[in-house]
């Protein structure tokens, strides 16, 4: 079996935080890395045959997922494939035999949600093809920018938790691998797609909380005020500008998921996170 890992680097960078959301803090750091180009993993051609992947997350020369991409034997009526997955020592969400693929800001962490579990191998799709009929397994087929769920150890023994996002088309023969992210904060959740940390802060200039779709504000004194809601990739996603002490934001149309607040005015600026259910 071709090994790709050892004859093709991955282009690789990380982003370390920086900024306001990006600043260490009590809920770990988030490292980033964008795989530029995309890595993509096809089932071969030939049978009997497979192509890999290995990926150290986190640099410590210790691989932590291997990705196989396997043509099974085929005959004049039966044809197989499908994308598995073996690991080092590590741990994907995952249930029965199968890998999960995961939506945005899903919560992973040691404890995962109904329907999950850390599974050490499985398969992600696969497709068979009997005589005239198709068969398609798996929770990943026709999947584009999913999230798999990582748990892996450090050379240190410690547990990091990380997604990464990977994309399968219709077919099952191929497979790509377009970043991935974790805390490097040992046994510290993230959700998955979050690419930086959210850090709350200890000044109060008012209450904030999010209730039925809408952001409410109530702010301790009524002056101009300007209030910035990001994501958890860090983007700004609304701006607005308030002089009364009640300001109330329509989040209808905002996906479920972890949201940090800025609040500023010149009394200072206030930092809080938002979980919209």
């Amino acid at each position: 079996m071709k090994n790709l890992s050892f004859n093709q680097k991955l282009n690789t960078y990380s982003t370390i935080a920086t900024g306001v959301l990006l600043a260490a803090s009590a809920n770990g750091q988030i490292v980033y890395h964008d795989i530029v180009p995309d890595s993509i993993l096809e089932v071969p051609t030939i049978p009997a045959t497979g192509n890999s992947f290995q990926f150290d997350l986190n640099n410590d020369t210790k691989v932590d997922i291997n990705f196989f991409g396997l043509r099974f034997s085929s005959s004049s009526s039966y044809s197989a494939w499908g994308f598995f997955a073996l690991y080092a020592g590590s741990f994907v969400t995952g249930s029965n035999s199968y890998i999960n693929a995961l939506p945005l800001n899903h919560t992973i962490s040691k404890t995962l949600s109904s329907g999950n579990d850390w599974r050490s191998k499985g398969t992600f799709a696969s497709k068979s093809i009997y005589y005239s009929n198709t068969y398609t397994y798996g929770n990943w087929a026709n999947q584009n920018d999913k999230y798999l769920g990582l748990r892996f150890e450090t050379t240190s023994n410690d547990t990091l938790y990380g997604w990464m996002r990977l994309s399968v088309n219709q077919n099952c023969d191929s497979l790509i691998v377009k970043d991935y992210a974790y805390n490097s904060t040992p046994n510290q959740s993230i959700l998955a797609g979050q690419t930086v940390s959210i850090v709350e802060n200890n000044i109060d200039l008012g209450k904030v909380f999010y209730n039925t779709g809408k952001l409410h504000i109530n702010l301790f004194s009524a002056e101009k005020t300007q209030i910035h809601i990001f994501n958890i990739t860090g983007k700004r996603i609304i701006s607005e500008t308030t002089e009364n002490k009640s300001h109330i934001i329509d989040l209808q149309n905002l996906s479920k998921g972890m949201y940090l607040v800025e609040i500023i005015n010149k009394s200072g600026i206030q930092r809080k996170k938002i979980l919209i259910p």
